[in-house]
């Protein structure tokens, strides 16, 4: 059986702000490479190749995966628009149907944190990298920093 497992540590205060390698406005870009494998807890999976925030395959064999991601984020600064986060998965680089969450911010909550989370079953072949990226998108305002308390992102075999 194989099973990983990457994080972001939790921070109380959004300590890391989230700059243009974590999250672009649209179209859909990847995080950056602060991200954590937790080689103790893992199996037959190790870090993603193409980004930070993914995890790789490499059990020897194929399988149907449960994938499961989560994050904590806000906006670190006030805007004068709605603004739009979104989370979705990727295999390969390729888009997973139905795995995209999103949150709304308009400019009265823009000081609370939201969490996303998406999970989906997928067949991961040997060194298929699964991923998850997130989108901003703002309308007709500014665009504020992106605060991250915590993420994590978990894959095992079913």
């Amino acid at each position: 059986m194989a099973y990983g497992f990457c994080y972001y540590p939790y921070d109380e205060f959004g300590g890391s702000s989230i700059d243009s390698g974590f999250i672009n406005i649209g179209p859909t870009s990847s995080v950056g490479s602060s991200f954590i494998f937790d080689g103790s807890v893992s199996s037959g999976m190790s870090l993603g190749l193409t980004q930070g925030f993914s995890l790789r395959n490499i059990s020897g064999s194929g399988g149907i995966f449960n994938v499961q991601v989560g994050a904590d984020l806000r906006p670190s600064g006030k805007s004068n628009s709605n603004i739009v986060l979104r989370l979705k998965l990727f295999k390969n680089g390729a888009p997973i149907e139905g795995s995209l969450t999103n949150n709304t911010f308009t400019p009265e909550s823009i000081y609370n944190p939201v969490s996303l989370s998406t999970r989906c079953l997928v067949y991961l072949d040997n060194s298929d990298e699964i991923s998850a990226r997130f989108d901003i998108f703002v309308e007709n305002g500014v665009v504020p920093d992106i605060r991250i308390f915590s993420a994590n992102m978990v894959a095992f075999n079913v």
